[in-house]
C-alpha cells in the first residue's frame, strides 16, 4: 500500500509541474530539431525606413520563449559581398512546428527558376487594372511590394471588409515567385492554398475557392520573392 500512495503522489506532482511549465518542446532524435505545438503568429509589419547603401534588412521574426513566442524586430545589416540574407522561418511538420534560424548563403546557390515552368510573357491586353477587375465583380483587398529574395509580407483585412468565397491573385509591375501563401478566418483557424506558381507581370492565379466559403478573413500572408530582370513586383488580392 506504500508504494502505491507513494506512486500516485509521483504521478500528480508530475502533472501539476507539467501545467505550471506550459508547453514542452521535443527534440527530434534524427535531426535535433526542437518541435513545439504552439503555430506561431503572424509576422508584424516593420517600418523599414529609408534604405542604408551596403546595408540589408533584416526582417523581424517570432522565437520561442519557452512559454511563449516573442517578436524579435528587424534590423538593418552591413551586406556581404556575394552573399545573401535567408530570413528565418517556422516549418510545419505533422507534429508541430520546427525554427529555422537565418543565415547567410552564397547568393550562387540561389537556383534559378526552372524555363519550363516560367510560361512566356503574355501580351499585352488593355483591361488590366482595377476598373477591369471590378467590372468582372471582383473587390480589391490590398496588395504587397515584393522586396527581393525570400520575402514576407501580411496583408491585414478584418471582418469589417465582408465575406468571400473565392480569392484571385494579380502580379503587377514585374514578375513574382510564390513560394507559399497561409491565410487566418475570422474565427482563427487557418488556411493555406497551394499556389505555388512563377507569375509574370500582369498575369493572375486561378480563382481560390475557401472551403465553407464564404469566410471573414483576418489576414493573408505570402513567401515569395522577385525574379531577376522582373523589375521590383507587387501582388494584389482580389476577393469575391
Amino acid at each position: 500500500m506504500r508504494f502505491m500512495k507513494l506512486g500516485r503522489l509521483i504521478v500528480i506532482t508530475s502533472l501539476a509541474l507539467g501545467c505550471l511549465v506550459g508547453e514542452v518542446p521535443t527534440a527530434s532524435a534524427q535531426s535535433g530539431e526542437v518541435i513545439i505545438r504552439t503555430a506561431p503568429p503572424a509576422p508584424r509589419y516593420e517600418s523599414r525606413g529609408a534604405a542604408r547603401a551596403g546595408y540589408e534588412w533584416v526582417p523581424g521574426y517570432w522565437r520561442w520563449e519557452g512559454r511563449r513566442h516573442v517578436w524579435i524586430p528587424g534590423h538593418w545589416e552591413r551586406a556581404r559581398t556575394g552573399y545573401v540574407w535567408q530570413p528565418p522561418r517556422w516549418d510545419r511538420r505533422h507534429d508541430g512546428w520546427v525554427f529555422v534560424p537565418g543565415r547567410w548563403v552564397l547568393a550562387s546557390r540561389r537556383p534559378p527558376p526552372p524555363p519550363y515552368n516560367r510560361p512566356p510573357a503574355p501580351p499585352a491586353r488593355p483591361g488590366h487594372g482595377r476598373a477591369y477587375w471590378e467590372r468582372q465583380g471582383w473587390r480589391f483587398i490590398g496588395e504587397a511590394w515584393v522586396s527581393g529574395h525570400e520575402d514576407r509580407d501580411v496583408i491585414q483585412i478584418g471582418p469589417r471588409r465582408g465575406y468571400f468565397s473565392r480569392l484571385l491573385l494579380v502580379a503587377e509591375d514585374g514578375d513574382v515567385e510564390m513560394h507559399d501563401i497561409r491565410l487566418q478566418y475570422g474565427n482563427g483557424r487557418h488556411y493555406s492554398p497551394n499556389v505555388r506558381h512563377y507569375f509574370r507581370e500582369n498575369q493572375r492565379s486561378r480563382p481560390i475557392e475557401l472551403p465553407n466559403a464564404p469566410r471573414a478573413l483576418n489576414w493573408i500572408e505570402f513567401r515569395y520573392s522577385d525574379l531577376p530582370g522582373g523589375g521590383r513586383a507587387r501582388i494584389q488580392v482580389w476577393g469575391r
